[in-house]
């Protein structure tokens, strides 16, 4: 049989394509065409039953469908009742449209059928491979397989394998049939070319299928008969070697985790107060985390770029008001004596003012250093200096621009120069001279640190949410990379499998075995290409066009391949 099946592939593989148009591709119009021709009142009941008939089957029609519709009362009683020759075209018509649809839906079975013989081919190959591992390398629960299991591996991948090829011979020759009868310019040809089909059909099935007499309601019949009965059969061979169910092959894994969670679940009513303490400590990390890295250094940036003023990195209200009431009163202090003036003269006209000085410079020093309470020190300074501090602070430090403040700190920062280059001259003014000069530069030094907090805002907020831009980056690329393992790493596997089997193919003489092996695999291919961008899914389906061509050779085909990896980053090595 197979080398008939190989003699008749010759013959459809050199068959001449006609450019003119196809029988198959005008059937509804015909059909439409011979019913509106239907005059006869007693034939209305059958157009009816045509129309019925011809709505219920498309390419899209499953197998049991078509089966349930071929035996159904409505679809025999039309094509057995003998009538007019417009009824029997009628008749001829609406079995060829039938007939190609039975031939799509076998084809479209057969594909299922031979994805899941590939999955439990690919399951039990890796079982034999996890069992041929030497022990210790071994998962724990192979460790209690004995040597039988090896051989059940064995006699399904062999059962499998015989399956497979059957399917993909059965693939081969309903494409190949069906592609005949497509490219059938006329009725007379369609005719003649049913009978090639019906003779590579029984070559395959290996019984008649009603060739003598041409019937095509015959012909129908008893393929679809056929055909079920094959698949019913492979069906059959199947349940002996299909692998296990999916909770039976995991059943330690759902175990293991059922057991997990009955320890999480005893655990969390033992310790549920640590739980909930652990749980709002982590939420409140998130939430800190979340205004520290993200919120706040947004705001800043946000207020930077929009001309809004944050707040200082330093609070230097308190000394600000503390330096301004030092420069008042170092400016409203007697004028700072020179050369001019003897020490015996500054000691005489000095030494009257030294006590309430010293007193007042005390008062001022504890109240740099907050150890006096605002009442306390507001009562100190009132009845030493007779000012009261806020009062000073109010009207001298918030009434004064900024060009009297800096006015202000010149006049005083000069005449402390006087102070400290004059000290004999100037005793009672040394150490407030002293305390200026040394808490100005602190005072300074605070505004230049909020200065420069203030003109970079936009790096130090960068800076801070550093930790989020990471993070952001890792999940970025771990999204990527998982994406690109569930979406596209089955379109590399199934890319090698294609470049393997083509590659074998190569020098072979074709047969159905091959053909139909090859439509599997694209056809699994044009599936899993539906999730690429639409510029690499059109050129996807130019490439999977040419591989499906008769036209081209294995040869030709296995260079289609090399350009495919040229042609998509997905297929380069490193890509996954």
């Amino acid at each position: 049989m197979t080398y008939v099946l190989v003699f008749l592939l010759a013959i459809v593989s050199f068959q001449p394509l006609r450019l003119d148009a196809l029988y198959a591709d005008s059937l509804d119009g015909l059909l439409h065409q011979k019913l509106k021709m239907i005059e006869n009142q007693s034939l209305l009941e059958a157009a009816i039953a045509v129309q019925d008939i011809s709505a219920s089957v498309h390419s899209e029609s499953s197998m049991q469908e078509l089966y349930d519709l071929i035996h159904s009362l409505k679809f025999c009683s039309f094509f057995l009742t003998e009538s007019s020759p417009n009824i029997v075209e009628i008749q001829s018509i609406l079995g060829a449209k039938v007939y190609l649809c039975l031939l799509s839906s076998l084809e479209n079975k057969m594909l299922y059928k031979a994805e899941k013989h590939s999955r439990a081919l690919a399951y039990w190959k890796a079982e034999l491979f996890y069992e041929k591992r030497d022990f210790l390398d071994k998962n724990i629960t192979r460790w209690f397989h004995d040597a039988s299991y090896i051989d059940t591996i064995q006699d399904a991948i062999k059962n499998l394998e015989s399956l497979s090829a059957q399917t993909y011979t059965c693939i081969g020759v309903i494409k190949q049939t069906k592609k005949m009868l497509l490219q059938a310019p006329d009725k007379d040809s369609f005719e003649k070319t049913v009978m090639t089909v019906v003779q590579i059909h029984e070559s395959f099935l290996d019984r008649p299928l009603g060739k003598n007499n041409l019937d095509i309601y015959s012909v129908i019949i008893n393929t679809a008969e056929s055909f079920y009965d094959l698949s019913k059969n492979m069906s059959s061979s199947y349940i002996t070697c299909q692998p296990a169910h999916h909770f039976k092959r995991n059943q330690v894994a759902y175990a293991s985790t059922v057991a997990a969670t009955c320890a999480c679940v005893i655990a969390y009513m033992l310790y549920k107060d640590d739980v909930h303490a652990c749980i709002d400590g982590a939420c409140q990390s998130v939430q800190d985390f979340w205004n520290t890295k993200v919120e706040r250094p947004v705001v800043k940036m946000m207020n930077t770029l929009s001309g809004q003023k944050n707040n200082q990195l330093l609070d230097t209200q308190r000394e600000e008001q503390i330096l301004h009431a030092l420069l008042v009163q170092g400016d409203s202090s007697a004028p700072a004596r020179g050369a001019d003036v003897s020490d015996v003269e500054a000691l005489v006209d000095e030494s009257s003012k030294y006590i309430g000085q010293a007193t007042s410079y005390v008062g001022r020093k504890m109240d740099i250093f907050g150890l006096f309470t605002t009442q306390e020190k507001n009562s100190f300074a009132q009845g030493v200096v007779g000012v009261n501090m806020n009062e000073v602070n109010q009207q001298i430090f918030d009434g004064m621009t900024l060009e009297q403040r800096e006015a202000l700190r010149l006049r005083v920062a000069a005449k402390d120069s006087i102070i400290l280059s004059y000290p004999k001259a100037n005793l009672t003014e040394i150490f407030p001279a002293l305390e200026r000069s040394v808490f100005s530069p602190i005072v300074e030094l605070q505004r230049a640190v909020n200065t420069l907090y203030e003109e970079n805002q936009l790096m130090i907020g960068l800076v801070a949410m550093f930790p989020v831009i990471t993070l952001s980056g890792a999940s970025f690329f771990a999204s990527k990379k998982a994406y690109y393992t569930s979406f596209y790493e089955p379109i590399c596997h199934l890319m090698r499998d294609i470049e393997i089997f083509v590659n074998s193919a190569i020098g072979k003489q074709k047969s159905f075995e091959q053909e139909g092996h090859l439509s599997f695999l694209l056809w699994q291919l044009q599936k899993k290409s539906e999730i690429l961008p639409i510029d690499y899914a059109m050129l996807m389906q130019q490439d999977i066009a040419e591989l499906a061509s008769d036209d081209l050779m294995y040869e030709q085909k296995f260079n289609t391949i090399l350009r495919m990896y040229r042609t998509y980053p997905f297929l380069l090595p490193g890509a996954i």
